[in-house]
C-alpha cells in the first residue's frame, strides 16, 4: 500500500506505524481514520491508546474524524457476502462468511481474479473489534476529546451507515470554525 501511495503521491510524507502508539512529532489540523480502520485495533485498551495518540497529534483547534466498524448489535455472524467486479477480460469476485471469535468479527475474504488466461485465488483475514457506541465515546472522552456521532451518508440502502465520530480536544476554546463545526456537522442531502 505504501508503494502504491508513493507512486500516486510522490511528495507526501508516508509513514508505516501502528495506530495505538505512533509518534510523528507534529500536530495536525485534521486527523482522519476512515474505512473502518479503527476496527483493526485488537481491544478496548488499544482503542483508548489509539485515541490518546490521535489527541496527542491534534492541533489545539483541530478535528478528529473516525469512521467506526460495526457495533456488536449490528454485526450479523453467519452471513455470506459476495462482491463482484464484472469485466470481459479481468473479472474479480470476493466472498466471505462472517463469524464471531472471542467477541471480534472475523472474515476470511476469498478473492478470485482472472488475469493472463489464469484464475488466481488468495485469502485475506480481517479480524476486527466490535466496539459499542458507548465504548467508542468513552474512549474518545478518556483521551481528552469532546465527541459527537453523526451520520456519514457514505453507504447505500443495502449497507448500514456506520456514522462518523467527530471530535475536538476538550481544552479547545471553541472560537475557531473547526471547533464550532462539531455541533454543526451535517451530511449533504440529509
Amino acid at each position: 500500500m505504501l508503494s502504491v501511495a508513493r507512486t500516486n503521491a510522490p511528495t507526501a510524507r508516508l509513514v508505516l506505524g501502528r495506530m495505538p502508539g505512533f509518534d510523528l512529532h507534529a500536530r495536525f489540523d485534521v486527523i482522519v481514520c476512515l474505512f473502518s480502520a479503527i476496527g483493526y485495533v485488537p481491544n478496548e485498551r488499544a482503542l483508548r491508546r489509539t485515541l490518546r495518540t490521535f489527541a496527542r497529534h491534534l492541533a489545539p483547534d483541530g478535528l478528529v474524524i473516525v469512521e467506526p466498524w460495526l457495533t456488536p448489535g449490528s454485526w450479523r455472524p453467519g452471513l455470506a457476502h459476495l462482491l463482484t467486479v464484472p469485466s470481459a477480460t479481468e473479472p474479480i469476485a470476493r466472498m466471505n462468511l462472517s463469524v464471531t471469535r472471542r467477541g471480534r468479527s472475523v472474515m476470511d475474504m476469498h478473492y478470485l481474479a482472472a488475469s493472463g488466461g489464469r484464475i488466481h485465488h488468495w485469502v485475506e483475514r480481517h479480524d476486527m473489534g466490535l466496539f459499542s457506541n458507548g465504548t467508542m465515546t468513552g474512549a474518545f472522552r478518556s483521551a481528552g476529546l469532546r465527541v459527537r456521532r453523526v451520520r456519514s451518508g457514505f453507504y447505500s440502502r443495502s449497507t448500514p451507515d456506520r456514522g462518523l465520530y467527530v471530535a475536538t480536544l476538550v481544552s479547545s476554546r471553541g472560537r475557531t470554525p473547526a471547533t464550532r463545526a462539531i455541533g454543526k456537522v451535517r451530511t449533504p442531502g440529509r
